[in-house]
């Protein structure tokens, strides 16, 4: 009965950040925190073997599709997977409370991600500015250290990267992240497990579920009128950061 939630709830999350352009991550860390009572590493280990899972299945079709820029992804790898690796070192360094503050913030993003998403990335990018690589390959090391400390895909942080600074078109800067995200979460994934910060049952079952859904979520993402259910995701997603937020700020005044 477990299995069968655990692979239920994966296929919600793969099929919701499938259909809302954000990562699995995103929504994986609060409910092994809150519902599965996981310390912060083992939450944010298993949450990377999820999304290894499932960056895995994204990036095979995506490759099918030839959609991914390999160059431009290895580039972005470098400076990702490195930053990434010096995250987990340090995920038992970072106090749970200002873990779930810093969580609440990032979901705020998120939350405004998924409203404005087609805004902030449809336009003209074509054309890239001086020193454009330069200043992707910066951005990218520091999304890929806040993506591998909290324990999120990172998505949501090198699709902009991908159009905004290099030029690249949104289907294009989705799959190529994909690659991006296969290798930097894998990378995370092995040094926590190493660390003894995964549960490999739970990822494993969640995963499972993560790579079904987010099949059906590529499936029915052009039948969807989506406006209603981004509104509703987003305000979720906030009441969510709102909770981690006050959990946070009140665990650091009690001097947890």
């Amino acid at each position: 009965m477990k299995e069968l939630v655990l692979l239920l709830t994966g296929f919600g999350i793969g099929m919701m950040g499938t259909l809302l352009g954000l990562g699995g991550g995103f929504i994986i860390v609060p409910i092994l925190l809150y519902f599965y009572r996981f310390q912060v590493p083992r939450a944010v280990g298993t949450s990377h073997l999820v999304i290894s899972l499932n960056a895995f299945s994204g990036a095979l079709a995506y490759d099918r599709q030839r959609k991914i820029d390999y160059r431009i992804a290895m580039i972005m790898a470098a400076t990702a997977i490195p930053a990434a690796l010096t995250a987990s070192l340090l995920v038992h360094k970072l106090g749970s409370p200002w873990f779930r503050v810093a969580f609440a913030c990032i979901l705020s993003i998120g939350a405004f991600y998924i409203l404005k998403r087609q805004d902030i990335l449809e336009g003209d990018h074509a054309v890239q500015r001086p020193n454009s690589l330069r200043n992707a390959m910066i951005a990218s090391t520091i999304s890929g250290f806040a993506a591998g400390i909290l324990g999120v895909g990172g998505g949501i942080f090198h699709v902009p990267i991908l159009c905004i600074l290099l030029g690249l078109p949104i289907h294009r800067a989705t799959a190529t992240s994909h690659f991006i995200l296969l290798l930097s979460s894998m990378v995370a994934a092995a040094s926590l497990a190493l660390q003894g910060d995964i549960d490999l049952r739970i990822g494993m079952w969640m995963g499972t579920g993560v790579i079904v859904g987010a099949q059906a979520g590529a499936y029915f993402s052009p039948k969807i009128k989506d406006s209603l259910l981004k509104k509703g995701f987003a305000v979720a997603v906030i009441v969510v950061a709102i909770r981690m937020f006050w959990d946070g700020i009140s665990l650091v005044l009690k001097g947890r």
